[in-house]
């Protein structure tokens, strides 16, 4: 909770912001690499924050310059500042319906200090809704607190199974972990199934050893629709000795493809 009620006579209270002794009124500060708009936004939902629970004048102008106080210690000038409490007064709210006819078209591109405001200002024009989103930080780079999950117990990957005695491999897909689907091709090279393995198959037909400790995962995609679509990439570019080049690719992009 951040009000403070104060009861000023019989049945009257008054409220007023509440801080804990804690509180630093430390906040983005304006010399940060952030979108002006976020620092203006800063500074809107403050002051919106004082208008809602302030009811009196003499309270609201009293944490409006705190608000003066807080933003210049933050490096905020003191023109901006006033210029947006200023804006607000007088401000109607905004139609979502209109909002959502005037800016049909969303664009996210990076956040570039100096340039992605003035690409947003233009687009605005043509109707079109630009969003940044932020590049790499040192801290991302640098910082990974989640251990990389191992590939192979991950479900949903293009796989590839080496022969030791060739060039070529099996590529395959499946919903599964590769763990799984190798135990499966293992099971029907025992089995002497080369009807639902190509691995089996490729084994016997030729009497290749299969390089079972040389399989990897070589993409990764949850859909299964998308899932194939990558197969049948890797199957046109890697020397395998599948039994079929799986989903059926438009010759357009198979030039694309081998490149």
């Amino acid at each position: 909770m951040d009000i403070t009620v104060k009861r000023t006579g019989p049945n009257k209270i008054k409220t007023e912001i509440y801080r804990k002794q804690t509180h630093t009124d430390r906040y983005l500060n304006y010399r940060s690499y952030h979108p002006h708009h976020i620092k203006n936004g800063i500074i809107n939902t403050l002051n919106h924050r004082a208008k809602a629970i302030c009811k009196d004048q003499t309270s609201l102008a009293q944490e409006t310059n705190h608000l003066r106080s807080v933003f210049r210690s933050n490096a905020y000038t003191d023109a901006m500042v006033n210029r947006i409490i200023q804006s607000t007064k007088n401000k109607s709210s905004v139609n979502k319906e209109e909002l959502q006819q005037e800016t049909k078209t969303i664009m996210t591109i990076p956040y570039v200090q100096g340039v992605s405001e003035k690409i947003k200002r233009v687009c605005y024009k043509e109707g079109i809704h630009v969003v940044f989103r932020s590049g790499k930080t040192q801290r991302s780079i640098l910082t990974h607190v989640k251990p990389k999950p191992d590939d192979n117990n991950l479900p949903g990957v293009i796989y590839k199974i080496p022969c030791l005695d060739c060039n070529r491999s099996y590529i395959g897909e499946t919903g599964r972990t590769l763990q799984v689907r190798i135990g499966e091709h293992k099971r029907h090279c025992r089995n002497l199934d080369t009807s639902k393995s190509a691995v089996a198959q490729h084994s016997l037909e030729e009497g290749h050893r299969i390089d079972w400790s040389g399989s990897k995962v070589i993409d990764n995609e949850t859909n299964w629709h998308k899932r194939r679509i990558k197969e049948a990439i890797h199957i046109r570019r890697i020397p395998n000795f599948n039994q079929d080049e799986g989903l059926a690719i438009s010759p357009i992009w198979t030039s694309d493809i081998m490149r």
